[in-house]
């Protein structure tokens, strides 16, 4: 399967210089978790490059603000792969006590045990301090929807959704709300809550979100074959209509054109509704910024996936461990009070 031409109006923006710098703080956080936890997702992580996704999402962050976004994202991949691709997406009882407690760190009403909710609560708490509670409730809300999703996966491994039904969740699955509210972290701003939530800032954010989702499942599609994770729109899609890869692959395209023409609109939207519930220029100049940065989010997605050996070395993948039932990925991450027994990782030579 080729992936199908797409069309992105957004220009180049590049990466954020400060990747390099921010990348050995990112292994280095990770090292003090015991994370990723088993020397086959510390390949599997090397490979994603959290750190360029990061650095191209923020193409304008400095390294005191790219810090801290690069070790969530870094966090957000190990996490979506012990989910998706291990063990754990087949015993749901399991699943459900590693999602809870990371959904009630992401709340502030438990303590967490395990190695990957310790650190999720040491970087929610940075990337809060001296925000507003509003800024805390967008986060929590966030990152549980997102972390809800799994909970339906792991429930019903074999559900067939109809594609009306399978949008709105991987808008969530996905989990890009999250980034999309970083913008205002990097820049150094907090837009008021009734903002961040005008129609048109929500409906961008969900348009975005799909968008990169639908976009995320044609390069997904070969590695998440190999475990055999049904939620992905090419497959799904596939299974539907009795056809190719490369047709569903097509639709898939299609649907993601107009995604972008819905995400366009939506932000074009958004400056009249902020007009017209305040004259704060300062507000008015953040709002610009912000769906800016929403822009960059989208045009740092695209470049990212066919610059990732995450996506293209589905070999290296399936000969790390998910296709031996997943064990030796999910033997540390998970487990309270573990430490990491893994190769640390070097950022030199």
């Amino acid at each position: 399967m080729s992936i199908p031409a797409l069309t992105m109006p957004f220009p180049r923006r590049g990466a954020s210089p400060a990747m390099d710098t921010v990348l050995e703080d990112m292994w280095a956080w990770l090292d003090r978790f015991g994370l990723p936890g088993t020397q086959a997702m510390h390949d599997q992580l090397t490979r994603t490059s959290p750190q360029l996704t990061t650095a191209l999402y923020y193409p304008n962050a400095d390294a005191a603000h790219l810090r801290l976004p690069a070790r969530y994202m870094a966090w957000g991949f190990i996490v979506d792969d012990l989910l998706d691709d291990t063990n754990l997406a087949h015993d749901a009882q399991a699943a459900a006590a590693f999602i809870d407690e990371l959904v009630g760190v992401a709340w502030g009403t438990c303590r967490p045990s395990r190695p990957a909710g310790h650190a999720f609560a040491d970087v929610m708490a940075d990337l809060c301090r001296d925000r507003t509670p509003g800024w805390r409730t967008a986060l929590a809300e966030g990152n549980a929807a997102w972390l809800a999703t799994y909970r339906v996966e792991a429930e019903d491994r074999d559900r067939q959704m109809s594609f009306g039904d399978y949008l709105p969740h991987r808008r969530s699955s996905v989990g890009e709300t999250i980034f999309f509210h970083l913008h205002e972290y990097v820049a150094g701003i907090e837009l008021p809550a009734q903002v961040r939530e005008l129609p048109a800032m929500a409906q961008a954010r969900d348009r975005g979100s799909e968008w990169i989702g639908l976009y995320n499942d044609l390069y997904s599609a070969g590695k998440e074959a190999v475990v055999d994770y049904p939620f992905n729109a090419v497959h799904l899609l596939r299974r539907l209509h009795g056809c190719s890869a490369q047709a569903a692959a097509g639709m898939v395209a299609a649907v993601l054109d107009g995604l972008m023409d819905q995400f366009e609109a939506a932000c074009a939207c958004a400056a009249a509704q902020v007009r017209a519930i305040t004259d704060d220029r300062r507000v008015l100049a953040d709002i610009e910024a912000v769906l800016d940065g929403y822009r960059c989010l989208l045009r740092g997605n695209f470049d990212y996936h066919p610059s990732t050996d995450r996506y293209s070395d589905v070999d290296a993948y399936a000969a790390d461990g998910p296709t031996n039932g997943g064990a030796p990925w999910s033997a540390t991450a998970l487990t309270p009070g573990t430490t990491n027994n893994r190769t640390r990782h070097e950022t030199k030579p």
